[in-house]
């Protein structure tokens, strides 16, 4: 069903998304793809969660926010029972995003 290779998303053998990095993880979620990407070191790319339909379409990208560190991106994700997207950052904080917006409902310092 879905594939990655490298920073290619395929859906039934078809591209259907190339991101700019490497795919480190992705959740398939009703008819969404919640992708996380690499981020190069010191690129302060940050906003590495994006959300797709089957078709590529880009739905959301997560939100700019300020971070501690400059160059602190995403590193894991996971999804809830409640369908809420878990998150967390090099900056120790535990996010939880709205799976149909993209928006941050809550975080939480882990460290």
């Amino acid at each position: 069903m879905i594939e990655v290779n490298e920073n290619i998303l395929k859906y039934k053998d078809k591209m259907i998304y190339e991101f700019p990095y490497k795919i480190k993880d992705f959740k398939f979620i009703k008819d969404r793809v919640i992708v996380l990407i690499e981020s190069p070191v010191k690129s302060n790319f940050n906003e590495n969660i994006f959300c797709l339909n089957l078709n590529g379409d880009l739905i959301w990208q997560v939100e700019k926010i300020d971070h501690i560190y400059s160059d602190s991106p995403y590193d894991s994700i996971e999804v809830d029972e409640k369908v809420i997207l878990k998150a967390d950052n090099y900056d120790s904080f535990l996010y939880e995003l709205d799976i149909e917006t993209g928006k941050i409902l809550d975080k939480r310092f882990t460290k």
